[in-house]
């Protein structure tokens, strides 16, 4: 037979910090949501105005400074938005 806690629910919630993790998780997600739309916009116009182009076009396209800043911006951002732990939505 399982043991029966005597604490309240109130007790037992006291300390987990469920209010403020979840604000700032919210907040992440909300901040990254944002920042993506701009990014995701800028993929997608650029993926089709190289789709001609061939394979030493496209890299030398990827090679360059600001698109590579926008790329990694683009994954991070996609990362930090859909790897928040299940345990903290």
């Amino acid at each position: 037979m399982g043991t029966r806690s005597t604490r309240s629910s109130l007790a037992r919630a006291i300390g987990l910090n469920s209010a403020t993790s979840g604000v700032e998780h919210w907040w992440a997600e909300r901040v990254s949501a944002v920042v993506l739309i701009p990014l995701t916009l800028w993929f997608i116009a650029a993926i089709v105005t190289h789709t001609g182009s061939d394979y030493v076009q496209s890299i030398s396209w990827l090679h360059s400074p600001a698109v590579m800043i926008a790329t990694t911006l683009l994954l991070l951002a996609l990362l930090s938005h859909g790897a928040w732990p299940a345990g903290h939505r």
